[in-house]
């Protein structure tokens, strides 16, 4: 059993292991938004490396009382289906071929794969010298120098080209002013606005009211389409930089609005996939089982979409539309399944929305309110009244998958009649996000603070509704619904509503907040205060496709009419 021990280990290496071990050293966002602790790593490696190869030795010791010759099918079953796994993943990519075909024909090799196991014992001591040489994938992964930056922390990367924010008079009402910031997620500015360019007022009442009151950035824009990159640049004024990734923590985007507002303000966070708080103690976090089930549950998601040829990995959860709870969402990339099954973490969303706002409180001490909210983002399921609808197991989404850059991305097809229902759905679900501004509203109200805070409300990033394109991955002919985003600031003590068509990105909101509480800083930030009309501005808008792809339109661009 030793030797054998030694080749389960080998055929597992390659066929399980090294395969998910490659995938996410290239996206460590995955344990930092779903907040993996240094410990889970080596637990991870510990698992796909060493336990799941003993757990089949165990299997087939146990089973060894049925007599050596059922032990030895068993040997030769698991190679057969081991090298089949590795032999899958070779053939996916012949894409032309129908996923069953190739099945079984990594079955077949499988098979001669066993045979040759069980007859030349030349194979017995291929395996057995490749054996401690697989060992060096998990060494490998986590000595990556992304992961490694999940395990350790390092100083802060290099900073992109910057101007230095102009220094401000700070004075005594900043350390005394409330904060209430939201963003929301997925949400497109177009969604809101009516055929003259104004707030929907009959559909998004309480988003009017708000603009009656603030300043509405009508040409607002995001720097990212990926939430884990434009959340960080509101945060901290910094611009992506193209083909270089930085991590959402706390380490890479050290000075940002939490750390400003730390030592004057009560934080008081919600973050969703970052980990920027600079006191994360007060983040309550699952315990290390808990997340390591979780985990192990996403990867066998994951696991299964690195295995199977692209038709048929169509019936699996979607790995991306979040970050985690792959089974528990069951978004098919083909279809909406089970709707019912999403029903607990969708209500999720919406309670801490609820709850942050339930939260709100006359403190003496000011506090820096935080939320990221999971909404409007898919599934939609909400209507503006609150009631909640689920959708027929069989009911098509009218999405495909299209590819860019060698990487599939979520894409509408070409059937319009779907995408315009699937867009109503995603209207009805904002005007639900609009019933829940106005409750936030009403609370500040009533708590005495709204009058007298800063407010911000905008959005990570759009969506898209245009027949074979992205839905979520910006592209030529997307931009103006995956660039333009609402962005609505009161200031203190503001009201009368203010539009401005002034070239604003998602980087000028913290130096805006900056100037609005009269702080003076000597950061180093992309981004300008919006409120400024004296700073030249910007002639061109920029968003990053991920981190790998850049485009660049004119500032008063007419894409988002």
């Amino acid at each position: 059993l030793f030797k054998f021990a030694l080749h389960l280990i080998a055929l597992l290496g390659f066929a399980l292991a090294q395969p998910l071990y490659s995938l996410l050293a290239n996206y460590p966002e995955f344990f930092v938004a779903r907040d993996s602790e240094p410990l889970d790593l080596f637990l991870l490696v510990l698992i796909l490396s060493l336990v799941v190869p003993l757990l089949c030795l165990l299997l087939i010791a146990t089973l060894s009382r049925f007599g050596k010759g059922f032990q030895q099918s068993l040997k030769l079953c698991l190679v057969a289906v081991i090298v089949a796994l590795i032999a899958l993943q070779i053939l996916k990519a012949a894409t032309w071929i129908p996923g069953t075909i190739l099945v079984v024909a990594a079955l077949i090799s499988g098979a001669f794969a066993a045979l040759a196991y069980r007859k030349w014992k030349l194979v017995h001591t291929y395996l057995t010298v490749l054996s401690p040489l697989v060992l060096l994938f998990p060494v490998l992964f986590l000595s990556n120098p992304q992961i490694s930056r999940v395990i350790f922390s390092e100083p802060e990367m290099p900073e992109p080209d910057t101007v230095e924010l102009d220094s401000l008079s700070a004075l005594a009402t900043s350390a005394a002013t409330p904060v209430v910031m939201i963003v929301l997620d997925e949400f497109p500015l177009t969604t809101l606005l009516d055929e003259e360019m104004q707030v929907d007022r009959l559909r998004y009442p309480n988003f009017a009211r708000l603009a009656d009151q603030a300043y509405w950035f009508r040409n607002a824009t995001t720097v990212s389409d990926s939430t884990l990159v434009s959340i960080p640049s509101i945060l901290s004024g910094v611009a992506p930089i193209l083909n270089e990734k930085r991590l959402p923590t706390l380490s890479d985007y050290p000075n940002n609005l939490f750390t400003l507002l730390a030592d004057t303000h009560q934080l008081e966070l919600v973050e969703n996939g970052t980990k920027l708080n600079p006191f994360p103690a007060d983040q309550p976090l699952s315990s290390t089982p808990q997340r390591i089930r979780e985990l192990l549950a996403d990867l066998t998601v994951v696991y299964g979409h690195v295995v199977l040829p692209l038709d048929l990995a169509e019936s699996l959860p979607a790995i991306d539309q979040s970050w985690n709870s792959f089974r528990r969402a069951k978004l098919s990339t083909r279809e909406f399944r089970d709707f019912d099954d999403f029903t607990h973490d969708l209500d999720q969303s919406a309670n801490i929305f609820q709850e942050f706002t339930t939260s709100l409180s006359r403190n003496t001490a000011p506090s820096l309110y935080y939320l990221h909210a999971m909404l409007p983002h898919k599934p939609w399921q909400y209507l503006p009244s609150g009631k909640q609808y689920s959708l027929a197991p069989d009911a098509l989404d009218g999405q495909i998958r299209l590819e860019s850059n060698n990487v599939s991305y979520p894409a509408w097809g070409a059937d319009q009649s779907l995408i315009d229902y699937n867009y109503r759905r995603h209207a009805l679900q904002a005007g639900y996000v609009d019933g829940l501004v106005g409750e936030l509203i009403e609370r500040l109200q009533e708590t005495e603070l709204f009058a007298r805070s800063l407010v911000v409300i905008t959005s990570d990033h759009g969506a898209s509704f245009i027949p074979n394109d992205f839905s979520r991955r910006a592209s030529e002919t997307n931009l103006g619904e995956i660039m333009w985003v609402p962005l609505f600031i009161k200031l203190p003590f503001q009201d009368q509503g203010i539009i401005s068509d002034r070239n604003v990105e998602s980087i000028d909101i913290l130096p805006t907040i900056i100037d609005a509480l009269e702080i003076n800083v000597d950061w180093k930030m992309s981004g300008q205060s919006a409120l400024d009309t004296t700073l030249p501005e910007r002639s061109s808008k920029h968003i990053m496709a991920a981190t790998n792809e850049q485009f660049e339109i004119e500032a008063q661009s007419s894409l988002r009419t």
